[in-house]
């Protein structure tokens, strides 16, 4: 499954009102100032019993060819962040180590195109020396498809538990981030991000650069999060009206 898990160093919040970013300093993406709070039971100090519920979608993407595959990526480097409770743009480039996995291609199409299935809500769990990161993502969902270009667009709820599973820290983040291939057969994934604390009000915005190097080519496969990935595929196909990319051994 898609995982692009952008672990950013967090600012300690503040209680003075947003504020309004640089215009065009991130470009385009209409991130909004506020988003829903998050429940009482996930506020820092408070033992984790779990993420909100969210109904569960399914949907299918056309992968390109040079994203086709599972990837790995070390570290990232953050490009620039806007504090919006203090009204500040800090522009020097940081990098930090934060090992992550992406995968991209679930089937392939009679015309040997590759799709990915989208299926949300779902869990990462990254360890953090002795803490543990969780990303809850709950919608996700292509922006743009260009043949030298795909982006796309996530929400993501953060949580950051201790050994005893207390809840150290917990935010929302929306992502938009663009993947662009690059030299060497490597893959450049840029986000660019808003964070919002538990009352659902924006603290920062930044972008950040990761490359991404091929793990392992594309191999169909049968089943992930729970989904019959030929049947559903076969189902997305039916119902949409693309009956003549229908792989060979399902018409």
């Amino acid at each position: 499954m898609l995982r692009i898990t952008l672990l950013l160093i967090l600012f300690i919040f503040a209680t003075a009102p947003a504020v309004a970013q640089p215009e065009g300093e991130f470009g385009p993406w209409p991130f909004p100032l506020s988003v829903d709070p998050l429940p009482n039971n996930m506020q820092q100090g408070k033992p984790f019993q779990g993420f909100p519920t969210y109904q569960r979608n399914v949907d299918w993407m056309i992968v390109p060819p040079w994203l086709v595959g599972d990837w790995r990526s070390r570290d990232y480097r953050t490009l620039k962040a806007f504090d919006h409770t203090t009204g500040t743009l800090h522009t020097i480039p940081r990098g930090s180590v934060s090992p992550m996995a992406d995968h991209f291609g679930d089937q392939q199409d009679k015309q040997g195109t590759v799709w990915n299935c989208n299926v949300t809500p779902y869990i990462l769990e990254s360890p953090i020396n002795d803490q543990v990161g969780l990303e809850y993502t709950i919608s996700l969902k292509p922006l743009d498809l260009k043949p030298d270009q795909l982006t796309l667009w996530q929400r993501v709820i953060h949580a950051i538990i201790d050994s005893s599973r207390i809840i150290l820290d917990a935010y929302t983040e929306e992502r938009v981030t663009q993947f662009t291939p690059a030299d060497s057969g490597q893959v450049l994934a840029q986000a660019t991000s808003r964070f919002y604390d538990t009352s659902g009000t924006a603290y920062r915005t930044s972008t950040s650069v990761r490359v991404m190097r091929l793990a392992s080519p594309f191999k169909p496969l049968n089943q992930r999060l729970g989904v019959n990935l030929p049947m559903s595929f076969y189902e997305f196909l039916q119902t949409s009206g693309r009956t003549e990319l229908l792989p060979t051994q399902q018409q």
